[in-house]
């Protein structure tokens, strides 16, 4: 072992400068899978927590289609899978011959639910202020003039639209205001109540169930939602992924055709090994050893550029430090010693090929 350990230092260090191509290309094949890891999981798990803060994915009604009661909308929103609750209240309105919804909500608790809209202009302060949605706002002609007067059932309000928003849904068409200036909103009741359920996808339709079970109220995921956090974050990390795999496999062929050369290059040496008594399975450790070695080197050089790149390129776009992991650390170092033992494959063949009496004679 001491004899293998020093020839393999000898034969390493005399032939490091034809290494050295095959070095960088595992460290930048090894920065290139550390730096798009680390980015993705940190992204990953950035984006579900934003999710978690950020919208509905469900929302809560009367079985009866008749108002929730303050006992039923305090149950709902007591639940331990709800992280934040909205009661809102929905009462049809017209502004002369037009007609659409008007829905009710607490504006100073709305935010988290609010803060995925395109708004253009602020939220309401006052109960005679309003948003409008991007389709209503053009149907009721509010570019000019921001006042509308409002039928409700048989009374009548004015409000001061003070903001227009754009969801691409049936927001488009509603007039959202302050609950209280709806006309008989009963305090603590809500014709339905806006859920952020813990979780995302299968686990937001069984806390949904769980909560219809419990509540007897009737609780409807909003798929389209809870399904697209998991989607986003599963492609994000499949895009990342298909990427590093073409740049290990850059990286694989640069570095076999290194491995290739030096065997060419070595040709009398290994031939006057053989014809010394060297077996074929001491050789092959040796090579196999050279191999590793690269990529042991390259690895941990690219491994500390990789995670040194991921930590600036998410200060400079997002602002804050990536979140290291030593996963993210393990993961291109030991793919970095897998690509060069894969790329010393060919070159093991090529040396096992050759035969000893027909080489020295060559020479």
């Amino acid at each position: 072992m001491r004899f293998a350990r020093r020839q393999l230092l000898l034969s390493f260090r005399r032939r490091l400068p034809r290494y050295v191509p095959a070095i960088l290309a595992i460290t930048v094949a090894a920065a290139a899978v550390g730096a798009l890891t680390a980015i993705g999981n940190d992204i990953a798990r950035k984006m579900a927590r934003e999710f978690r803060q950020r919208g509905a994915n469900a929302v809560a009604r009367s079985r009866s289609g008749k108002t929730l009661p303050p006992s039923a909308v305090k149950e709902v929103s007591g639940d331990t899978a709800v992280e934040r609750a909205l009661p809102v209240s929905v009462r049809e309105g017209a502004a002369g011959p037009r007609r659409f919804l008007i829905v009710g909500m607490d504006f100073s608790a709305a935010g988290p639910f609010l803060s995925g809209w395109d708004i253009d202009g602020r939220l309401p302060s006052a109960p005679t202020e309003a948003l409008a949605g991007a389709r209503l706002f053009e149907r009721l002609g509010l570019g000019r003039s921001r006042d509308v007067e409002v039928a409700i059932g048989a009374e009548r309000r004015r409000y001061s639209v003070v903001g227009k928003l754009a969801t691409g849904e049936g927001e488009d068409e509603e007039l959202i205001v302050a609950r209280q200036s709806l006309p008989g909103a009963e305090a603590g009741a809500a014709d339905a109540v806006l859920l952020r359920l813990s979780g995302s996808g299968e686990a937001v339709a069984r806390a949904a169930s769980r909560l219809e079970r419990e509540t007897g109220a009737r609780v409807d995921p909003l798929l389209a939602i809870s399904t697209s956090e998991g989607r986003i974050v599963v492609r994000l990390r499949g895009i990342l992924t298909a990427l590093g795999i073409a740049i290990a496999v850059l990286a694989a062929l640069g570095t076999a055709t290194t491995l290739m050369a030096s065997v060419v290059a070595r040709k009398r040496e290994i031939a006057l090994e053989k014809s010394l008594g060297a077996g074929e399975g001491r050789l092959v450790r040796r090579f196999l050893a050279e191999g590793a070695a690269l990529g042991a080197i390259g690895g941990l050089a690219g491994t500390a550029v990789g995670l040194l790149a991921a930590d600036r390129l998410e200060r400079g776009l997002f602002g804050v430090p990536l979140t290291f992991t030593w996963p993210a650390a393990a993961l291109p170092f030991g793919l970095s010693v897998a690509i060069a033992a894969a790329a010393s494959l060919p070159a093991l063949r090529r040396m096992l090929a050759i035969e000893a009496i027909t080489a020295l004679r060559e020479e």
